[in-house]
């Protein structure tokens, strides 16, 4: 995995990814009683990428000064979120989406502010489908 600002490979617990997926699974089961029709691709992106924010799995990442990147795992959440969402978007034929989180992503002051938001608010996963929809549907 390539992230941009991170030097090495980042110390990660493994147990966390098993976590990650069974707590994103419980919500969305969850979410699947209250909507019949089915449930977006989107947001089910969302819920995984909340819960790596919020369970932290990546413990230690360093930059090329060797200082700790405090906040690599919402960083880490938003790559992730771009991912899922460029290769969505990607099968139905809309190319663009990736060119969009990229661009947010390299942003500077907006990139920085959702990930501070990530960190001093609350931010759940209904934040995270808004941010994916906002980006991805205009």
């Amino acid at each position: 995995m390539k992230l941009n600002g991170v030097t090495g490979t980042p110390a990660f617990d493994p147990k966390m990814i098993t976590l990650i997926a069974f707590c994103a699974a419980r919500d969305i089961v969850r979410l699947a009683i209250y909507q019949e029709s089915g449930i977006n691709a989107v947001k089910v992106y969302s819920y995984l990428s909340f819960w790596v924010r919020k369970l932290k799995p990546i413990q230690d990442a360093r930059d090329k000064k060797g200082e700790a990147i405090h906040d690599i795992n919402e960083r880490l959440s938003l790559w992730l979120l771009a991912e899922f969402i460029a290769d969505h978007y990607a099968v139905a034929g809309k190319q663009s989406a990736k060119k969009r989180f990229d661009n947010f992503i390299k942003s500077g002051e907006l990139f920085n502010y959702t990930v501070h938001s990530m960190q001093r608010r609350t931010f759940g996963p209904h934040h995270y489908t808004i941010l994916a929809r906002s980006i991805c549907e205009t």
